[in-house]
This record gives structure tokens, C-alpha cells and sequence, in this order.
């Protein structure tokens, strides 16, 4: 016997239901100036190349963006410079961050390892840092206490207002006042923060002010998918132990493999 998922579970639902469909795309002749231009203009962190026929060559991102002020790449080159490989990805965890609310503490999730850098220093400077790590943002510090934050968000507008922003310190493009969250927040109240304030990034702090981490929408929104699915598979076990339970004849469950996992009671 085999038991179909609930069609009516969010998780069962099509992607393309929360799909954009006002497609905002690149060719590969475009400039990398223009590419941050339209990834502004768009409020988007990537955007899809399109060949002359439609097909997707990969994808250009803030962070692919850094190549610019690391020096790797100049201004006017084109978007394939940069270039990232199409990737297939959970469409779960596109989920929007209000539907995925949970009640689990900042700290299971948070970042501990940070990129630190000084008020005083270029945003050339520390392009290198932003792209090496796994988040390309740094936090400007002075005496322990977060200052402000540099994102590659933040490092797209700049090269999207002025190519000559790099050679600028962080203190006069830095992202400031910094959004900050008690380390005794929920994810919940993170959400609410991220979304109200219209920002992907948020800095933990204790009750002293000092950093401690630094949490992203995306660790926020993988740990509230995996919640979900793990509420997910729960909420599956009881609806098939229920049809069992239900049926008059005695039915074996078994999985994929012919493992047997239950029987109904006779």
C-alpha cells in the first residue's frame, strides 16, 4: 500500500506558485557597471544571462560583483567575467520568512565566525575578505562594538553610483545605524526584523553590546524550512497511522526497500 503526500500541504505545492514572473535578465554583452545598475533598479541579489535564443548561461550575483573591487575584473567587462553556474535548488526554501516563522533561539543559528575590518579601511581593501568568506559581508568594529556592516549588497549599489566608491573608507559607505538582536531573540522575532527593516543581514549582540554573531536570511530561512518539513513529516506519520487504523483488513506498510514499518490492528 502506498500512501500520496497531502496535496494541500504547503510544502506540496508547485514552485511556480511563488515564482517571479516578470523575468529581469542580462545578456552576455552586458557590462558589469550595467549588471549592478539593473540588480539595484530590480531590489534583487542575482540576475539570470540569457543567450541570443532565451537559454539560461548562468546567473550574475552581488557577491560575483566584489571581482570588481578586488580588482579582478574591470568595470566595463562583460557579465560573463563573473559568471555563475545555474543551480537547481529546494524551492522550499524560497518560502517568504513571515510563513516560516518559528520560536527556536538565535544562537542555534547564528554565524559565529565574522569578517571584522576597521571604520578606516577601503572597501577595496576588503573586497577580498567579502568573497573569500561564505558570507560576503564584513562588520565594522571599533572597541568590540559593531559599528556598522558592509554587504555585497551595499558593495553593488556603490559600484552601481560610483566606480570610484572602493577607494572611499568603510565609515563613509558602511551600512549604519547596525540593525542589531538580543542573542535571547527567537528566529520569529528575527523575521520580523529582517522584513520589516527591508534587510538581509542582522548583528547579535550581547546584553553589553558586544558581537557575538551575525545571522543572514539565509540561516534564518534554512532552519525554519527544516523546521517545516520536520513538522512536515510528522503531521504525514499521524495521517497514514489514521487511514490505517481505519481499514477493516490487516495491511502491511513496508518502504521502498520492502522493509516492513506497520500493520494494521486486527
Amino acid at each position: 500500500m502506498q500512501l500520496m503526500p497531502d496535496p494541500a500541504h504547503p510544502l506540496s505545492q508547485p514552485v511556480e506558485r511563488i515564482a517571479s514572473r516578470a523575468l529581469v535578465h542580462l545578456s552576455g554583452t552586458d557590462s558589469l557597471s550595467t549588471a549592478a545598475r539593473r540588480l539595484v533598479t530590480a531590489g534583487v541579489p542575482f540576475l539570470p544571462v540569457l543567450d541570443d535564443q532565451g537559454r539560461a548561461l548562468g546567473v550574475v550575483t552581488e557577491a560575483g560583483l566584489l571581482a570588481v573591487w578586488c580588482g579582478a575584473a574591470a568595470a566595463d567587462a562583460p557579465v560573463t567575467a563573473v559568471l555563475t553556474p545555474m543551480l537547481a535548488i529546494d524551492g522550499r526554501l524560497l518560502f517568504n520568512l513571515s510563513a516560516l516563522a518559528g520560536r527556536h533561539r538565535v544562537p542555534t543559528v547564528m554565524r559565529t565566525v565574522i569578517t571584522l575590518v576597521r571604520p578606516v579601511q577601503t572597501l577595496r581593501e576588503v573586497a577580498a575578505l567579502m568573497a573569500s568568506g561564505a558570507d560576503p559581508s564584513v562588520v565594522v568594529v571599533e572597541g568590540g562594538r559593531p559599528v556598522g556592516v558592509v554587504t555585497a549588497h551595499d558593495a553593488t549599489r556603490l559600484l552601481a553610483e560610483d566606480a570610484s566608491a572602493g577607494d572611499r573608507p568603510l565609515q563613509a559607505v558602511m551600512g549604519q545605524p547596525v540593525l542589531t538582536l538580543a542573542m535571547d531573540a527567537t528566529l520569529n522575532e528575527a523575521a520580523d526584523r529582517m522584513l520589516q527593516h527591508r534587510v538581509h543581514h542582522l548583528v547579535v549582540v550581547a546584553p553589553d553590546g558586544q558581537l557575538v554573531g551575525m545571522l543572514n536570511e539565509h540561516d534564518l530561512a534554512r532552519s525554519m524550512a527544516m523546521g517545516l518539513m520536520d513538522a512536515s513529516i510528522v503531521q504525514e506519520r499521524v495521517r497514514h497511522r489514521a487511514i490505517l487504523d481505519a481499514i477493516p483488513d490487516l495491511v502491511w506498510l513496508k518502504d521502498p526497500h520492502g522493509v516492513y514499518l506497520a500493520c494494521t490492528p486486527r
